[in-house]
């Protein structure tokens, strides 16, 4: 029998989907709509520690945007002020608020965003659970870990976990033949490196990615890169949702005669099946080169950086050193396809929790859930660096 699960929804969205997942199950589960719940525990309980965290990362978050790279100290301080007392007026409504929910369980869409990493800190006080849900890691597959999404996962970084892996299945979550056979725009290099940029504010770039902290940044180490080694063309793609503009970059791309260039109206599957490799912080399109086994190099934290599957790079030396051996760059595709065939069928729900999931979904996803509060945490998802 489930026990008792309360899901916090910090969205319309979120609030949809936590909202079609209890009507399966409407008995054992409640959803939290964040609206209901304004007023603040009497206390001066305050993890000073904690919280501090947050506000960083907020900071930095926003610190990173081209539009606020000029701010004053002064202009800083007085956000960092007024996010301290909102983080200190959330935490306190938080836990008024979960004092009054009987649940032991909490269940939180992503946890890294500002409000939800501050539920967190609140659960954690009062000594009840976290079940973390997001998109992912998989394209089309959603995901719930009691310890975090993304980088945070509990999905393990050894390639020998996967290797031990029984699949049967050949080719798992590989790219189509029809995405591989459309032709690429003949401006473009017959080899090239395809380069994903990401949404600066996203929280795979302020918390995972400890030496790039922007575009701009990550331009430059490419373009470090390019100088040392001419041979090597980049193709750069910008985040169709970031609103960053980058008009110098593209200026200095234009001096590099090539070598490097931005394209626009390319689809990303296609710039991955026609490229050599691919270089990224963390993007998902990492993912999408592991799909069409391609050579892979990430410079941030991700679930898929780790060698084995990808050459990681954490300094400037380290990327050059990876790009002056990039011949000799082995791809073990038998891996690469355990490691898929892990995630798609013990770790992932089948179905995009945001993009109207089917009755299966949510009743896959209720198995994971039952085994989960029943503390059957390596039933669940299949890993065994869980601490149950």
């Amino acid at each position: 029998m489930m026990k008792n699960l309360l899901l916090f929804a910090a969205s319309k969205d979120q609030k949809k989907y936590f909202d079609s997942l209890a009507s399966f199950a409407p008995e054992r589960i409640q959803v939290w709509w964040y609206k209901k719940s304004f007023l603040p525990a009497i206390t001066l309980d305050l993890p000073m520690d904690l919280l501090s965290v947050q506000i960083e990362a907020i900071f930095q978050r926003k610190k990173n945007l081209s539009k606020n790279l000029n701010k004053s100290p002064f202009y800083w301080s007085v956000f960092k002020f007024f996010k301290w007392l909102e983080a200190i007026f959330m935490y306190w409504v938080f836990l008024r608020a979960l004092k009054k929910y009987p649940q032991t369980f909490i269940g939180i869409w992503n946890g890294k965003k500002f409000r939800q990493a501050i539920l967190v800190i609140a659960v954690k006080k009062l000594n009840k659970k976290t079940l973390f849900f997001e998109t992912g890691p998989l394209p089309g597959y959603s995901a719930i870990d009691p310890r975090g999404v993304d980088f945070y996962s509990s999905l393990p970084r050894d390639i020998s976990f996967y290797k031990q892996h029984v699949c049967s299945e050949k080719n798992v979550m590989a790219l189509t033949e029809n995405i591989t056979d459309m032709p690429l725009p003949k401006t473009l290099p017959k080899s090239y490196v395809f380069v994903p940029f990401q949404v600066v504010e996203d929280s795979n770039i302020y918390l995972h990615s400890p030496w790039i902290n922007n575009m701009n940044v990550f331009y430059g180490e490419i373009e470090n890169i390019a100088k040392q080694f001419p041979e090597i063309n980049f193709v750069i793609k910008e985040h169709p949702a970031c609103p960053e503009i980058y008009t110098e970059l593209h200026k200095r791309a234009l001096l590099t005669k090539g070598q490097i260039r931005f394209v626009e109206n390319v689809s990303t599957d296609r710039l991955v099946s026609g490229c050599s490799s691919v270089l990224t912080i963390n993007s998902t399109v990492g993912m999408e080169a592991l799909m069409a086994r391609k050579k892979l190099i990430v410079i941030g934290q991700a679930i898929f950086g780790f060698s084995g599957l990808a050459k990681v790079a954490t300094t400037r030396e380290e990327l050059e050193k990876i790009f002056k051996d990039i011949d000799n760059f082995s791809l073990d595709k038998e891996a690469i396809n355990q490691y898929f065939c892990f995630v798609k069928y013990q770790y992932a729900v089948a179905g995009d929790a945001m993009k109207s999931p089917s009755n299966e979904h949510f009743l896959l996803m209720l198995d994971k859930i039952e085994l989960m509060l029943a503390g059957k945490v390596k039933e669940a998802i299949g890993c065994e660096n869980i601490n149950e």
